[in-house]
């Protein structure tokens, strides 16, 4: 299956960007229509591992989650290094990998033509908005999203760390929290799973 996956990404072109020109993609991003919502956030690349995270919801409610990563010179089991690879693990279950091939245009691409759907990623910049689409091989069955950051410029109004702390009364220590979620959670599981 990956020799398919492999030689399709190396048909379309010339390796990937590096995995350091993706900074780009850094940080938390949000799409809004009305009471629905779609965030994603991205860590810097650090050790040839870059985390991320995806959400989509409606009002408070959340309807679908997957956790992601990108990493640099991905292991292929039996077959060749991939210089850049997506995983996908909707609602954190069985990751799917995509290899990174090179763009015609800006930004940066993964594929993975056996998968039954998405079977191409794409990321780039539009401005100050991150775009995301999915999509079949050949650009059919499209789903885009335009992406605003968020975070500290988007927090503008919201209660000081301080100001909330004295509404809950303080805030408890990281080992207080460490403690009541070691006993919470399933053995091997990251100690993050906790925070609410």
């Amino acid at each position: 299956m990956w020799i398919r996956i492999l030689a399709a990404a190396a048909l379309l072109g010339a390796a990937p960007p590096d995995a350091g020109e993706l900074s780009w993609m850094a940080g938390c991003w949000e799409q809004r229509d009305g009471d629905r919502w779609t965030e994603e956030c991205w860590t810097t690349m650090r050790g040839g591992l870059m985390l991320g995270s995806g959400r989509t919801g409606r009002g408070g409610s959340i309807l679908e989650w997957e956790s992601l990563r990108i990493e640099r010179d991905a292991p292929n089991g039996e077959g060749p290094i991939v210089r850049l690879a997506y995983f996908a693990a909707p609602g954190g279950r069985g990751w799917t990998r995509f290899a990174g091939a090179s763009n015609k245009g800006p930004g940066v691409t993964f594929y993975n033509f056996a998968n039954d759907y998405p079977q191409r990623i794409r990321y780039w910049r539009d401005g100050d908005s991150l775009m995301a689409e999915i999509a079949m091989k050949d650009g059919s069955r499209p789903r885009r999203w335009r992406y605003r950051r968020t975070g500290a410029r988007a927090l503008k109004g919201m209660p000081t760390m301080k100001a909330a702390s004295e509404r809950m009364g303080g805030l408890p220590s990281y080992w207080s929290v460490a403690k009541s979620c070691a006993t919470t959670i399933p053995a091997g599981s990251s100690i993050w799973m906790c925070w609410r």
